[in-house]
């Protein structure tokens, strides 16, 4: 298993100069480009750590930026995420030349095995994909693609608004439309962390979905050998979504029967883009959090293997925790967003059943068979954001992740060096933060339940009984 302490192999600062085979799964780039993550146009750029950074700003002249970064502290580790890579002649892309190898920084290169293996960026494959246009051609993407849903939940919002018997399909709606548009929010928010920078610390959870963020986690998964991490899952990601998003333009234009207007059209197109772009979304995350267990490992190597030495201990130790601290607080974000639409969803659904119970449509067979598919298509929906997300993140959190390591750093911990691990304990425990985002996402859960019920209690019913009367089902199509 993964997730599990293997001190086997273990991990040293030698270079690999060289493999036969570097180029990455291209499902990966593709999964990057649908999800129009692409921005900087160098994405393998040099990697420092904290005391290195430091040091290299004493050494040459201070400017504004420079000075920023460094009252940010840790912080200015994720900025090499976003900087733009200052290049000098004769140096290749990637290369993080040094006069004097720091073996902290060595390990910012780590691949599966633990050694340090530099590459650029055209030797796995990302340079087809991330050409000359890339950033503005994602940016353009990003806003087009929120600017239809958009357009397309105010077409719903416009049909059941001031409408008390579609209140719960109003609601149910909603929690569709935050569930799909929720991964191009995020990556919009990637994009100004990126050109903004320093100047939005608030965003900086949001360079978990920088391309270069990606490219460093996945060079710990052995991609050009193993391929992609959870093969299974990543069936289900893409074709759990494209079920949902095909059966529901199947009832819709075939079953309702509700005709191939252009608007009708464009609503199923829209639907299954955007069900697929979820779906690659929360394969994303399940890669990012494989990638930290495997990192965890082969820190907890690190540090058994240089037992005694703690300046160098804590210096990987800071590198790994402000990128899990990154990924860490956007799982937290997303969860407390999805966990109570979920419950929202639930309950509408469940209000929505109650509510063609009181109808005589289930008496018509025609009508009967097409709610049961509609129902089919709503449980599938809510299945899939629960099961996939929950799978994606281990739980509903992943700082379990962090939690395993420092309980391993207590099983490793020996008389012989007690204050090296007594001084490594301290360094985990500072790293890591309390969160309550599990009692704000119960909270806002149980605003969902009450507000699911209580709308769907006194809702006027009637419109239904009519429309089974006139066998009119087109109240289904809005």
């Amino acid at each position: 298993m993964e997730d599990q302490v293997n001190l086997c192999v273990p991990p040293n600062s030698s270079r690999v100069q060289g493999t036969s085979s570097r180029r990455w799964p291209t499902l990966f780039w593709v999964t990057l480009k649908i999800l129009s993550v692409f921005h900087h146009e160098d994405l393998v750029n040099e990697r420092k750590c904290y005391t290195c950074r430091l040091k290299d700003l004493s050494e040459r002249e201070r400017v504004i930026e420079d000075a920023v970064e460094h009252e940010l502290g840790l912080n200015c580790l994720l900025l090499m995420y976003e900087s733009v890579s200052k290049r000098r002649k004769g140096d290749g892309e990637g290369s993080n030349n040094r006069q004097q190898p720091c073996e902290v920084c060595d390990t910012m290169w780590w691949n599966f095995q633990g050694k340090t293996e530099k590459y650029t960026a055209k030797q796995i494959g990302a340079t087809s994909w991330n050409h000359k246009g890339s950033g503005a051609l994602s940016c353009c993407v990003l806003f087009l693609t929120i600017a239809a849903l958009l357009f397309e939940m105010s077409y719903h919002v416009s049909a059941f608004w001031a409408k008390p018997e579609k209140t719960p399909r109003l609601l149910n709606r909603f929690t569709l439309f935050i569930l799909l548009v929720t991964p191009s929010l995020i990556c919009v928010c990637s994009k100004l962390r990126s050109m903004l920078r320093s100047a939005v610390p608030c965003l900086s959870w949001a360079s978990t979905f920088n391309a270069r963020f990606i490219i460093r986690r996945g060079q710990i998964l052995d991609l050009p050998r193993k391929g992609l991490p959870g093969k299974v899952f990543l069936v289900a990601c893409m074709m759990w979504p494209l079920f949902n998003s095909v059966y529901r333009s199947y009832i819709y234009l075939h079953l309702i029967g509700c005709g191939f207007g252009l608007h009708v059209v464009a609503t199923a197109v829209v639907a299954i883009l955007f069900m697929q772009t979820w779906g690659f979304f929360v394969y994303i995350l399940y890669f990012i959090r494989m990638s930290f267990q495997r990192n965890m490992n082969l820190l907890l190597s690190f540090i058994k293997e240089h037992e005694g030495q703690l300046d160098k201990c804590k210096g990987i130790l800071a590198c790994v925790a402000i990128d899990f601290s990154c990924y860490s607080q956007l799982c937290e974000l997303y969860a407390l967003v999805m966990i109570p639409v979920g419950v929202l969803a639930l309950t509408t659904n469940i209000t929505w059943e109650f509510m063609l119970g009181a109808t005589c449509i289930s008496e018509d067979l025609q009508s009967a068979k097409i709610l049961y598919y509609v129902k089919l298509m709503s449980w599938s929906e809510i299945a899939m954001a629960f099961f996939l997300t929950v799978s994606a993140l281990g739980g509903l959190q992943v700082t379990y992740i962090w939690d395993d390591l420092s309980v391993n750093i207590l099983h490793l911990t020996s008389e012989r060096h007690y204050h090296f691990w007594k001084g490594l304990s301290i360094a985990v425990s500072s790293l890591t933060r309390e969160s309550n985002s599990v009692l704000t996402a119960v909270v806002f859960s149980l605003i969902g339940i009450y507000t699911g019920f209580h709308f769907g209690s006194d809702q006027n019913v009637s419109y239904l009984s009519e429309s089974c009367i006139s066998q009119n089902y087109t109240f289904l199509c809005t």
